[in-house]
């Protein structure tokens, strides 16, 4: 609850080869004082670490960089319009688009945002929104991977018990090509297109968590009562259309205390 991240890394021990985790890294952000919501990992780009991280009650994503895993440095930051808390973030996995995140805000708001840079600081501006779901309480947000396509696809899990899946129109422009890779154009001519592909109505409660598999054709979700759903991308139909494989019900223990985290 201190704003705090651990950074570990997956060792292997001498002579044994027994695989297990070390802590390289703290990082304490002391412009924050509330306990860390969320956090995600940007793709890797010439050798370099990122990572966003979410913090209750603040309106600024804050970006860390390490070329070493044991050194992070403040490298960026997006503030969320007005005093609007940030819930959580996602980052795009892709290296070969621009760097880009997607927030998630109090009253249902949802930004697409991408990376910009200036002599004096890295800084993050709006490209576009996510349809806004008002009265509702977006949880958690998840960008999908899109290998070697031009569109993207995230999701969001909502306080309403169902879950979103959006399509992200991009430019080819958009995408990053030879030295751009380790430093992306400073200006983007287009802005992206957004459509709803589908809302996921399995759940009856709210939903927490949302994962994408490595394909992004296929997503996870988990609500607070334990049950997850896995769902498939329907290639059947020539409409996007998205299907329930099977669901799982986990075992819940009688603790009134838990899932005190009321974003």
């Amino acid at each position: 609850r201190d704003g705090s991240v651990c950074i570990y890394e997956e060792c292997s021990a001498i002579g044994t080869g027994r695989k297990f985790w070390r802590q390289r890294h703290k990082i304490i952000d002391a412009a924050s004082k509330g306990c860390v919501l969320d956090i995600s990992f940007g793709p890797a780009r010439s050798g370099e670490l990122r990572l966003a991280i979410c913090t209750r009650g603040s309106n600024t994503i804050r970006i860390y960089k390490a070329s070493n895993i044991t050194q992070w440095s403040l490298h960026g930051k997006y503030i969320f319009d007005g005093t609007k808390t940030c819930s959580s973030v996602s980052w795009c996995p892709s290296v070969f688009d621009q760097p880009m995140m997607m927030v998630a805000a109090a009253g249902g708001m949802v930004h697409i945002c991408r990376e910009i840079s200036s002599r004096e600081e890295v800084l993050w501006e709006k490209v576009c929104e996510l349809p806004r779901q008002a009265g509702n309480t977006i949880l958690s947000v998840a960008w999908a991977p899109n290998p070697g396509l031009h569109t993207h696809r995230c999701a969001t899990a909502c306080s309403d018990h169902k879950v979103r899946v959006y399509g992200l129109k991009t430019s080819k422009s958009w995408t990053l090509k030879g030295k751009d890779l380790k430093k992306g154009p400073a200006s983007w001519s287009e802005k992206a297109e957004v459509r709803l592909e589908g809302e996921l109505t399995s759940h009856g409660a709210p939903v927490w968590s949302i994962s994408w598999d490595t394909t992004g054709n296929n997503l996870a979700s988990m609500d607070e009562n334990g049950k997850i759903c896995l769902w498939s991308l329907d290639t059947s139909k020539d409409k996007i259309s998205w299907k329930l494989l099977e669901t799982h019900q986990e075992k819940q223990e009688k603790n009134p205390s838990a899932n005190t985290d009321h974003r």
